[in-house]
């Protein structure tokens, strides 16, 4: 049976774990054994809840949030 998940448009209350997430996936400690690392090219956090919100928000803008079978975020998509 294959397992469920959702795709959904982010909402601001989603930013907080957006950000965990998108700086894990490119600048945490797990990146360094993915393609998308920018662990050692950059310091500091990729984005932030305020960025993000911002982003959100914005008129012409969407976030595709990947909620994996337990309902957490495993992925997200920035649509301008």
């Amino acid at each position: 049976m294959p397992a469920s998940f959702e795709i959904l448009p982010a909402t601001p209350t989603d930013a907080a774990a957006l950000s965990v997430l998108v700086n894990s996936a490119y600048r945490g400690e797990g990146s360094k054994k993915g393609w998308t690392t920018e662990a050692d090219l950059l310091g500091g956090q990729r984005t932030d809840e305020a960025t993000l919100r911002e982003m959100i928000s914005a008129a012409g803008n969407t976030i595709l949030k990947y909620l994996d079978e337990k309902g957490q975020p495993a992925g997200c998509v920035y649509l301008q």
